[in-house]
């Protein structure tokens, strides 16, 4: 009889201790996978950030380009020429700048971290690299919410706009644009560095 009740004994304890490896196993797999999986996502941003960066250079090198000639036209037109109606004055037409190729704002790319974002493996990250990445993102954001607007300048013009109307429009280009260009481009290098830091140390995960 005592042996039967070791034999069941025994019989219990392998089986409890067959399910508690197998959820350890389990556990331990999802884990290795998540981190993993965070491993990618993060070296994804990072490349997708240094993508935004050399964005930046091609857009910084444009608008750079735009604005010697248009500060010479802005000081070379009468007041009465920036008054004049923008459609059918003959004296300037933004197009006509010389190497116009339209706006050449930048269009930051965003995808790795949405997809990490979305697919959850943005919550294997500690919280210092969440608030890091999401601060980068936003300051992208709130750059092109700016150039959106800009643009959206340009549709507003009708046949009460004056010449002076689209010279402010393109001062806003090669002025306020350009430096928020020229102080991102550094900011993405910096904070590209401190994450590849992190990643080297594996320091983002929670």
């Amino acid at each position: 009889m005592k042996r039967d009740v070791w034999k069941y004994i025994l019989e219990a304890f392998i089986v409890v201790f067959g399910v508690v490896l197998g959820l350890l196993l389990a556990q331990w797999t999802g884990q290795s996978k998540a981190r993993k999986d965070a491993k990618v996502a993060l070296a994804g941003i990072i490349q997708e950030l240094e993508t935004n960066i050399r964005q930046f250079e091609t857009a910084i090198e444009y608008h750079e380009k735009l604005k010697p000639p248009l500060d010479s036209i802005e000081r070379a037109l009468t007041e009465e020429q920036m008054a004049a109606v923008y459609y059918t004055n003959d004296v300037f037409r933004h197009f006509r700048l010389p190497g116009w190729r339209g706006m050449g704002t930048v269009q930051p790319n965003t995808i790795m971290f949405e997809s990490a974002r979305i697919s959850g493996v943005i919550q294997e990250f500690n919280l210092g690299t969440i608030q890091h990445l999401s601060r980068i993102y936003r300051i992208l954001e709130r750059y092109q919410v700016f150039c959106e607007k800009t643009e959206d300048l340009f549709f507003t013009l009708d046949s009460e706009s004056r010449v002076a109307d689209a010279i402010m429009i393109l001062l806003i280009l090669e002025s306020d644009i350009l430096s928020m260009e020229v102080s991102l481009r550094l900011q993405l290098e910096n904070e590209v560095s401190k994450l590849k830091t992190t990643l080297l140390k594996r320091e983002y995960l929670r």
